[in-house]
């Protein structure tokens, strides 16, 4: 675990609500398959490499987005669909999923037991951060091993 503190950043980003179920079942996928097919259509990105997908968790459903950090943009110059969010400026406890897709639940286990050994709370109601390098993300489909750092927003 490391803590960072991160700037704000406006990204533009699809979005995705429903049930974990709905997820497993492909729906999370389908959402990354748009993405990928728009990326490159995406107006005044900061960085192409690093793909930054915040979400929502709740008790029995979540939000998930998918996107690229991107310098002011209008909405009406985003692909259909697409929309911004602003992130703001926050310090996180960041981790690292290495591994299997299946353990991704583990790796978050782990880190709210960290977190809760070391004292240290959460922010709630914030969005939490995936961030995926773009090839892990071209590789998502095709590969059942999966890379990428988790951001989790914590109490100053």
């Amino acid at each position: 675990m490391k803590i960072v503190t991160k700037d704000s950043i406006t990204t533009a980003a699809f979005g995705w609500s429903g049930s974990f179920e709905d997820a497993q079942d492909g729906a999370v996928r389908k959402l990354w398959a748009k993405f990928l097919e728009n990326l490159d259509r995406i107006p005044n990105p900061v960085n192409l490499d690093s793909i930054i997908c915040p979400f929502h968790d709740r008790e029995t459903d979540f939000t998930y987005y998918i996107g690229l950090e991107v310098e002011e943009t209008r909405r009406s110059e985003l692909p259909e669909g697409m929309t911004n969010l602003i992130i703001p400026a926050r310090q996180y406890a960041t981790f690292t999923h290495s591994g299997p897709v299946n353990q991704v639940y583990e790796t978050y286990k782990h880190a709210y037991s960290e977190l809760e050994r070391e004292g240290i709370r959460l922010l709630s109601d914030t969005l939490k951060l995936e961030v995926y390098s773009r090839q892990q993300a071209k590789n998502l489909s095709s590969s059942n091993n999966i890379k990428f750092d988790i951001y989790l927003p914590i109490q100053p």
